[in-house]
C-alpha cells in the first residue's frame, strides 16, 4: 500500500536487480504488485538467469551480448594495433560481454606476447587491476563496494576517514583505470563501480 500510495504523487521506481537470487519475500512483493490493478509505477526487474515465474510483464527485453561483428568493431576500437587473429580469438571467449571484450582488447594492447594464449576468465582481469593499485585503494574499493551501488563522496569521506584530498586522488585513480565513474548528484558528487 506505501508504494502505491508515493506512486499517485510521485514518479516511483522499483528496480530489483538480479531477481534470480532474490529472496522469498521480495518474490512475493513482486508477485503483489504485478498482480494488483495498474498504478502509475515502474518495475524493473533484472536477472542474469533465467527470470522467476512472475506475472506476465507489459513488457519484456531480453538482452543478449554483442554480436560477432559488433564485439569484433568494439575490440578494434579499444585496441586499433592487435591482429585479427588476437581479434577472432577474444571475440570467440567474450559470450559478447563488453567490459570483459574492452578489458582484453587493453590487455592485448599492452602485452601483444600475451595475446597470443587463450582469453582468459574477467576475475583474472579484474583481480590483476586490482594488484596494481596498491593497498589504500583496494582498501577503499572494499568499502565503496559495502557502501552501496551509489555512493556520495562525503559520505564516503566519513566512513574511510580518508582525508578529501587523498580521496578525491583515489577516486581520480579509480576513474582513470576504468574501475569508477564519478558524477555530479544532487547533493555533491558520487561514485559507482563502472561495470
Amino acid at each position: 500500500d506505501l508504494l502505491e500510495a508515493m506512486s499517485l504523487t510521485t514518479r516511483l521506481v522499483l528496480c530489483v536487480d538480479e531477481a534470480e537470487s532474490a529472496d522469498p519475500s521480495t518474490m512475493e512483493l513482486l508477485e503483489a504488485l504485478l498482480a494488483r490493478p495498474p498504478t502509475p509505477m515502474l518495475v524493473v526487474v533484472t536477472s542474469r538467469g533465467p527470470l522467476p515465474e512472475l506475472a506476465s510483464p507489459s513488457q519484456a527485453l531480453e538482452l543478449s551480448g554483442l554480436s560477432g561483428d559488433d564485439a569484433a568493431a568494439l575490440v578494434r576500437a579499444v585496441a586499433p594495433r592487435i591482429d585479427d587473429e588476437v581479434v577472432d580469438r577474444t571475440v570467440a571467449g567474450s559470450d559478447g560481454v563488453p567490459y570483459f571484450l574492452e578489458e582484453q582488447a587493453r590487455a592485448a594492447q599492452e602485452e601483444p606476447e600475451g595475446a597470443a594464449g587463450a582469453p582468459l576468465q574477467l576475475s583474472v582481469f579484474l583481480a590483476a587491476r586490482l594488484d596494481e593499485l596498491g593497498p589504500a585503494i583496494k582498501r577503499l574499493l572494499g568499502e565503496i563496494a559495502i557502501a552501496g551501488e551509489t555512493v556520495q563522496l562525503d559520505v564516503l569521506t566519513k566512513i574511510t576517514e580518508v582525508p578529501g584530498d587523498e580521496l578525491d586522488g583515489f577516486v581520480d585513480e579509480l576513474c582513470r583505470q576504468r574501475v569508477l565513474l564519478r558524477a555530479a548528484g544532487p547533493r555533491g558528487d558520487v561514485v559507482r563501480f563502472r561495470h
